[in-house]
């Protein structure tokens, strides 16, 4: 009985880090395209104060 406990007990561990490590993925992903349109967005920031530099 004992040994049914811990092995369910195990088993509960394994399936939380595994929980863990798939969200702790999708947020690194999330972060790396928030970080890409963000500089992007900065770009066309930038250029379009020199477009409006140029033009006075």
């Amino acid at each position: 009985m004992l040994t049914l406990l811990f092995q369910i007990h195990f088993l509960m561990i394994l399936s939380s880090n595994w929980a863990y490590l798939k969200d702790a993925s999708k947020m690194q992903a999330y972060q790396a395209i928030k970080a890409k349109e963000e500089q992007e967005l900065q770009d066309i920031q930038s250029r379009s104060k020199e477009q409006l530099n140029s033009y006075t």
